[in-house]
């Protein structure tokens, strides 16, 4: 099972996304980082069906219409 956690370190709006892994030490590895497109609204979490960014899905299908 992969643990996943979302922090939001700084003030509305979210500019970037960052997902790491953890070793066997504990210490995080930056799997990938994403951006967002300014003016645009993204579900970041969902449940476990939802289409949002911590489910693994893109900007794209994550994009509110």
């Amino acid at each position: 099972m992969v643990k996943k956690v979302v922090y939001n370190l700084a003030p509305d709006p979210v500019t970037s996304i960052k997902i790491y892994e953890y070793d066997r030490s504990g210490k995080p590895i930056l799997v990938k980082e994403k951006d967002p497109q300014t003016g645009k609204v993204y579900k970041i979490t969902g449940g476990p069906n939802d289409k949002c960014i911590i489910n693994g899905n893109s900007w794209k299908e994550s994009e509110v219409k």
